[in-house]
């Protein structure tokens, strides 16, 4: 599999009403045992919008990006709950060619 878990990709996010998609960065959250089983990758939404956060149930997390994502900056993100999805890797864009 190209990607693995914790890789920060490009994604086409779905807004939450599905009438559109932004390129937004995304965190694989699926794991090699998944990747044995199913295709698709599990993909988790990162905002900067850490102010935002719900510590009882979204993650904080200090991501160091690629060197094409950000400048390859490390930063705090918050990965918020319910904001998960299901892509196929050819959707997903790592421009760094890797971790």
């Amino acid at each position: 599999m190209e990607f693995q878990r914790g890789d920060v990709v490009l994604i086409p996010f779905p807004y939450t009403d599905f009438s559109a998609a932004k390129t937004r960065p995304a965190v694989v959250i699926s794991s090699e045992l998944y990747h044995l089983l199913r295709q698709e990758l599990l993909l988790a939404y990162v905002s900067s919008q850490v102010s935002q956060a719900n510590p009882a149930i979204d993650h904080v997390l200090v991501i160091t990006y690629p060197l094409s994502l950000r400048g390859g900056n490390s930063r705090r993100s918050n990965l918020p709950t319910g904001l998960e999805i299901a892509s196929p890797p050819s959707a997903a864009r790592n421009d760094a060619g890797g971790r």
